[in-house]
């Protein structure tokens, strides 16, 4: 009887634990179909992690290069143009002409000059008193007549000085009627035409100093005041050209509103090296303007950020224990295409590197980079 019934305790155990065999089976086949189906499930992303090295922050700008050096040129003489050889645009070179007036008058006053100068010398060699003196001594002509050639000789050097100094005064009035460039540069404006009547010190011409050039540049009021004299940029492209390397420049001054109403404020650049021959007064120029510099910055890409405002508050999407999490960050400057981080990431931190849209918190993601 006892034999009996511990064969059916022990039938009955075995049954038992057949049954949890099998429920412990079926768990574990389960939770490893769900393991694989999220891991089936999870998407890859790309991730960055923050970086730490000098940030310096940034302000695109855009300007005009205009000329350092700009003169007015006019003529010494009263006179009527005649002819202007350049126009509005022309680049021009140190002493080349621009105009000239009407030289009919003075031309005539030149040949005048120049006839009497040459009568004055025939008239002085052909009575020279070293000549006269030898023939004097030698007995072949007599006093009276020696001293007849000697007041006709020092009468000679007289008209022929008067002569040479009218033809030079002739020339140099010749010269006055032409207006020549003071140095190399650009002609802004030609105030006069042929045959226009004009007087000294009326300008006629405008002309910029094509070698020493700046940028005139007008901010809003909120980049202005965070920009100092002597302030370091970069100039990236001029006209349609791109500098590779760009052209290091320097704020040299700080101006007064241009329009109070739109908080309007004018700086001039200028290059800290010569400026190279692209830079045309009148050209259009882009460039970047550096406002702050932080020697170790915790920083980002743009892109990575979710949500962003002008206080500084963002968020970015990190990757914990391969889910999505939604993280509130604070940041600093922002420079380029990169944001300074002030709180909320340490540089171990897995960063989206560009959020999708579909990205929500919790997503199952794999990482591959």
């Amino acid at each position: 009887m006892c034999r009996s019934y511990w064969q059916k305790i022990t039938r009955k155990t075995f049954g038992v634990s057949c049954i949890v065999c099998a429920v412990i089976s079926a768990c574990i086949v389960q939770n490893a179909a769900k393991d694989l189906s999220q891991k089936q499930a999870a998407r890859f992303v790309d991730v960055t992690k923050p970086t730490v090295s000098e940030l310096s922050e940034s302000i695109a700008f855009v300007g005009f290069v205009e000329p350092r050096l700009i003169v007015s040129a006019h003529f010494l003489l009263p006179g009527r143009v005649e002819a202007c050889r350049v126009r509005e645009g022309d680049l021009v070179k140190q002493n080349e002409e621009i105009c000239h007036l009407d030289m009919s008058a003075v031309n005539l006053e030149v040949t005048r000059a120049e006839n009497a100068a040459k009568a004055a010398k025939k008239v002085l060699e052909t009575n020279l008193p070293e000549k006269q003196k030898a023939l004097f001594e030698a007995g072949m002509i007599g006093q009276a007549e020696f001293e007849q050639v000697r007041v006709q000789s020092e009468g000679a050097k007289a008209q022929y000085s008067d002569a040479s100094s009218l033809f030079e005064m002739a020339e140099k009035k010749k010269r006055e009627h032409f207006l020549l460039a003071p140095w190399d540069g650009v002609v802004t404006r030609l105030l006069v035409k042929p045959g226009q009547p004009v007087v000294p010190e009326i300008p006629v011409a405008v002309l910029s100093d094509e070698r020493s050039v700046q940028i005139a540049v007008d901010l809003h009021a909120a980049y202005f005041q965070k920009l100092s004299t002597g302030a370091k940029g970069k100039l990236l492209t001029v006209s349609s050209r791109v500098l590779e390397e760009g052209l290091d420049l320097i704020v040299a001054e700080k101006a007064i509103a241009v329009n109070p109403e739109s908080q309007s404020f004018h700086i001039v650049l200028r290059p800290e090296k010569t400026a190279t021959d692209f830079l045309i007064p009148g050209v259009l120029v882009t460039g970047e303007l550096q406002t702050l510099s932080i020697p170790s910055a915790l920083q980002i890409p743009q892109k990575s950020l979710v949500t962003w405002d002008q206080t500084g508050n963002a968020s970015v999407f990190t990757v914990e224990d391969s889910k999505l999490v939604l993280k509130r960050i604070r940041t600093g400057i922002l420079a380029g295409r990169l944001v300074q981080v002030l709180d909320g990431l340490t540089p171990e931190s897995l960063v989206i590197a560009e959020p999708a849209p579909d990205h929500v918190p919790g997503m199952n993601v794999r990482t591959q980079n």
